[in-house]
């Protein structure tokens, strides 16, 4: 529902402008149970990659490196330099992804009830991230008289994402602060498991986001509730008593585990 003028102004004062839009939470109807069920299956793929520049030969090279760097990378047959794939290798995941949703819905005339619960599981592009989602909700109204309503309504949320390492930095640990500092002639894939150094900048993404793990761990339960009394109730006029309560719980754990072999 969206107010606007005066009715925005009442709800929200000078901070709504432009007006306030009013979010209701679906209730319960009444009627015999009422199920729903939504079942998504997906994957993610990347959309855009960063380009890299490709280097002809060692003469090229050397207008980014050091000749003598250049003709110890650039040695292919020519003095051709190779070209490595170091970007896709990194996101270049995408596993089954999938969301459950489903509801029922249903009631008397005293007692409406509607509950909700979601399962989801988002597979990462890159090694070591993804995210997943746990989610229930209730929402009850109950009839306690002809003058008496009590609604309660309760969520709670559990997420677990791994986020891996992708923001701003000044460590050059971030892939889009090392990547455009590497050039694609360096090969920055493991070996017999072994990753090898960044010998220009300060990490191999491969290795970090093989080896390194960001991982934040989030809990919220809400909860609110509204006792309505009518006093009167008639074609004139009418006086009602409302009260209303809620809590919100809320805690996060992040784990950062970095190993010492990381570059």
């Amino acid at each position: 529902e969206v107010l606007k003028g005066a009715a925005a102004a009442a709800t929200s004062g000078g901070a709504a402008p432009n007006g306030v839009l009013i979010t209701t939470p679906r209730r319960g109807s009444t009627g015999a149970p009422r199920f729903h069920l939504t079942q998504r299956f997906g994957q993610f793929h990347v959309s855009n990659y960063m380009k890299s520049r490709v280097f002809t030969d060692s003469a090229d090279a050397a207008t980014f490196v050091s000749d003598s760097m250049a003709g110890v990378y650039c040695n292919l047959p020519g003095g051709a330099c190779p070209n490595y794939n170091n970007i896709g290798q990194l996101w270049d995941r995408h596993p089954l992804s999938w969301e459950t949703n489903t509801s029922v819905t249903g009631g008397t005339d005293q007692t409406r009830y509607y509950i909700w619960g979601l399962l989801k599981r988002d597979g990462g592009i890159a090694p070591g991230t993804g995210y997943d989602k746990q989610s229930i909700r209730a929402n009850i109204d109950q009839t306690l008289s002809s003058r008496w309503l009590l609604s309660l309504s309760t969520s709670v949320i559990h997420s677990l994402a791994a986020r891996g390492i992708s923001n701003n930095d000044n460590s050059g640990t971030s892939p889009y602060l090392v990547f455009p500092l590497t050039p694609s002639f360096v090969d920055l894939q493991a070996v017999n498991g072994v990753y090898p150094e960044n010998p220009f900048e300060r990490s191999n993404p491969l290795q970090t986001y093989a080896l390194l793990r960001n991982d934040e761990d989030v809990w919220r339960a809400l909860g609110a509730g509204t006792l309505r009394y009518d006093a009167i109730n008639n074609e004139r006029q009418s006086l009602r008593f409302v009260v209303t309560g809620g809590l919100d719980y809320f805690n996060q754990e992040n784990d950062i585990y970095s190993p010492p072999e990381l570059e």
